[in-house]
Parts: C-alpha cells; structure tokens; sequence
C-alpha cells in the first residue's frame, strides 16, 4: 500500500516538474542573459537593458498558457455610500492659464521729458549714420600708429566718415550765423564740391571755410562737429552744448586742421564726447587756439584708455594748443590728462597766456600734459588763474 501511494506521489511530481518546465527554462534563459548583461555593462545600464527585456517579455508570457488570470474578485463591485459621504476625488491640477497675467513693466519711456525725448532721437538718429557708413572712408587720414580695428580705437580716430549717408534732419541741431554781421552763411552740399562754408551730413556738421561763424544748440544735441582736414577754421562758441554718447565720436573733432576758437561773452558751452575721445578733440596733428571770455566745459569719454578734456584721443596725435582767455574747466578720463595727451598718444605744445582754467585729469593723468605712456612736447605757462589735479 505504501509503494503504491509513493508511486502515485512520486509520478504528481514529475507532472508538476513537467507543466512548470517552460516556467523554469525562460527562467533560466532570463538569467543567463542577465550574467551577460552584468559582466558586459556597468551597473546603470544594466538596470536599463534588464527592465527593458522584462518589458519586452511581459506581452509573450501573457499570451502564453503560463499565465493564468487570478480568479474574479469576490468584491462587490461598488461601495454603498454610508451615512458620511465619500470625499470627492481630488479636484484636477489648477489651470494657470486661467489666472490673470503679470502685469507688464512700467514704460518709463512714457515718463520722459521733452529734452530727454529729443535726446534720445538725436542719438537713434546719429548711431545710425554711424552704423552705416563706409569704414574704409573713415580710415583715411588716421593716426599712422593706430591700425584699424585696435582694441583702443575700433572705430576710428574720432573724426567723422566723409561718405556718412545723410539722414534727413528734423530742424537743424545748430544755429549757425555770420560772425560778422550776423547773416547766414553758405551753406554746401558735400566736402568734396567745397561749395559752401558748411554743410550736413546726417548729424554731422563739417566746418569748410575760414569764414568766421557763430554756432549755438538750441537745446543739448548729440550731433557733433568735424573741421574738415586741410581747413584753417574761425568759430565763435555761444550757447553750444554737445554731449555724445557713442563711443569713439568725439563733440568737436579738429582733424588735421586748424581752429580758431573764440568764446562769446557770457555765454556757456559744453563738448563732451564719447567713449575714449577727447572732448575738444586734435586729430593727425591738428592745431587750436582758444579765446575769449566765455566759458567753457570740456569732457573726455570714458575707457580703459579715455580721452583728454582737451587735447588728444586714446593713442591719439595731436598738435599745438594755445589759450589765451576764457573761463575753461577740461576734464579728462582714465590716463589722459584734464589738458594735454590722453594714453599712449603725443601732444605738441601747451602754451597758456591767460584765462580762469581748472584742469583736472583722470586717474593716473596729469592735469596738463601728456597722457600714460604717452609724449608731449613744451608747456609754457605765461599767465592766467591755473589750477591742475588729478583724479
């Protein structure tokens, strides 16, 4: 009786082993590909490769006869509701589209003044033309030891492009009259037909004669003024107020040229130019003579090299200045003196022979003199109130 029950046992068994046979070989084989995966990958992507095959070999089991769907639940179906509802599911994620958006930032453009306004024109207007000229124009005439494109002067040596496209104005940034006699001038079409006494180019104003010419701003401009090379120039400052904020322009450029520059009588006038150019600016030797008893500001623009109150540009070359009255106070940037050479630049000679003049320079700059790193020549002081400092 008892071999009988271990016989039947016995054969249970191995009916068992037989139905789980596939059961353990795609075990087996599932194992085996997991020492694989495990000797030839690191551990991250073996716990990719590994889900993966698991993912991919859910569907085959689940259609094979291995799998068999647990029984149906005994469990009803739907819960009745006891005394105490049920919470509600929880309500869906907030939309927040549909919250109100953040307001915008103020437009403090709508908060400017008229004289703000018209500023900010002017220098839309100039950075234009600039943007737009011929670069190989404005390469004519530069200082022989500055190559274009430098770190100090990328954009030239301060004097305007002859071929500026002209842009039309809306009221003329200056008021330019006859010195003597207080007519008008002539005014030319360009440069190089030298028709005329002056002439525009966008908000470029180029002095082209010796006439003598009164020039005033009826309002602070960003425009500047160019004495075209070559040209001996006599202009009387009364009420001219410049002030650049475009790098590398400077407010009154003498370019290889001379200029004879008187200040009305109690009149106030202020140059000041952008970055790295001085603010009453002598390019390729230009020369200037100032007079009169009027006063006068004068500013460098700012750099790492910037320019002299009045005097050179950044490795600029300049000529003579003589000043023999007026009430001047020159400022200079970083390295450049308040009158005199800014860095790296030369300076011919400073002669004083009178006025109120406080000349300050910037840091490491003299307040008259040549530049950091730079050479002048003479300076001869024969009289007026004097003060120069530093930064």
């Amino acid at each position: 009786m008892k071999n009988t029950e271990n016989l039947k046992n016995a054969d249970l068994c191995r009916r068992d082993r037989n139905e789980d046979r596939p059961t353990r070989i795609l075990s087996g084989r599932l194992r085996s590909i997991a020492r694989v995966i495990r000797a030839r990958f690191p551990v991250a992507v073996c716990g990719v490769l590994s889900f993966a095959l698991l993912v991919a070999t859910i569907p085959a089991f689940a259609d094979s006869d291995l799998f068999v769907p647990p029984p149906e639940s005994s469990t009803p179906a739907a819960i009745s509701q006891t005394d105490g509802d049920i919470p509600e599911a929880v309500s869906e994620e907030l939309d927040f589209a549909d919250l109100e958006a953040v307001p915008e930032e103020l437009d403090f453009a709508d908060w400017e003044t008229e004289d703000d306004a018209s500023a900010r024109e002017d220098k839309n207007r100039l950075e234009s033309s600039l943007e737009e000229a011929d670069d190989a124009s404005a390469r004519d005439g530069r200082d022989g030891d500055v190559s274009s494109g430098s770190a100090l002067s990328p954009a030239g040596d301060g004097s305007a492009d002859s071929n500026t496209p002209i842009i039309p104005l809306e009221g003329e940034p200056f008021t330019i009259t006859l010195t003597e006699g207080g007519g008008t001038p002539v005014q030319g079409s360009t440069a190089m037909a030298n028709d005329g006494d002056y002439y525009y180019q966008g908000l470029i104003l180029y002095i082209n004669s010796a006439t003598p010419m009164t020039i005033s701003t009826p309002t602070t401009t960003q425009a500047i003024i160019e004495i075209t090379s070559g040209v001996t120039a006599n202009l009387t400052l009364n009420g001219l107020n410049i002030v650049v904020s475009v790098a590398y322009r400077s407010a009154l450029n003498v370019n290889n040229a001379v200029l004879n520059l008187t200040l009305a009588a109690g009149s106030e006038n202020t140059l000041q130019s952008g970055g790295y150019c001085a603010g009453l600016q002598l390019t390729n030797g230009g020369s200037l003579t100032i007079g009169g008893t009027g006063a006068l500001s004068a500013k460098g623009g700012a750099g790492d090299g910037g320019g002299a109150g009045i005097g050179t540009r950044s490795a600029g070359r300049g000529g003579d200045i003589t000043i023999n009255g007026g009430e001047i106070h020159a400022i200079g940037e970083a390295y450049a003196a308040g009158i005199g050479g800014a860095s790296q630049s030369q300076i011919g000679n400073i002669t004083i022979n009178g006025g109120s003049i406080i000349a300050t320079g910037g840091i490491s700059g003299t307040g008259i003199g040549a530049g950091v790193m730079g050479s002048g020549d003479n300076i001869t002081i024969n009289g007026g109130s004097i003060t120069a400092t530093n930064a």
